[in-house]
Order: structure tokens, then sequence, then C-alpha cells
């Protein structure tokens, strides 16, 4: 389930770059909403099936961390790639980075 919800939202992803389609964007904007969300969960789930019980709360901050900063990372990342290329360009940018996590 992880693969696919990477998928879908690297496709969301990649049709918000076309803003003169609204229809298009909102579908984008359907799929990177699913798909991430869909992902988030996913994530934090197998890191628990991996542990034992007991370890839950260590799992969750160590999730809770690498989400946070991950966040952080990604929006200074994508302001900057934006700032130069404009969001035509960001959006498939992003799309392909988040393809490459698979």
């Amino acid at each position: 389930m992880f693969a696919p919800s990477i998928a879908a939202t690297a496709l969301g992803s990649g049709l918000l770059a076309r803003p003169d389609e609204p229809v298009t964007v909102l579908i984008g904007a359907a799929f990177f909403g699913a798909g991430f969300g869909t992902a988030r969960n996913v994530s934090q789930s197998l890191m628990f099936e991996r542990v034992a019980p007991h370890e839950f709360g260590r799992v969750s901050a160590l999730w809770n961390l690498a989400f946070d900063a991950g966040m952080g990372i990604g929006a200074v990342g994508f302001g900057a790639l934006i700032g130069g290329a404009g969001y035509p360009a960001g959006f498939p940018g992003t799309a392909a980075l988040v393809l490459a996590g698979l």
C-alpha cells in the first residue's frame, strides 16, 4: 500500500502544474491529498509493526520528528525552487522527487 500512495502523491503533484486547467488542478489536489495522507498513515503503521509494543512511544516520537523535519525541509526546498523557476516547474520537480522515494 505504501508504493501506490507514493505514486498517487507524485501524480497529484504533477497535475498541479496545470493552473490553466482548473479541473486538472482539482483532480491533482485530490490525488496528492489522498496519496500523501495514506503514505503518512502507512509509514507510521509499518514502523509500529516492526517494534515491540513497549517501543511505540519511541517510534511515535521518531516518526513525528522525521515527518516535521521533512515537511520543513520540503517547504524551504519548494520555496527555493519556485522562487527561481516558478510553480509550473516546481510541481513536476516535486513529483520527480517523490517518485525517487520509490
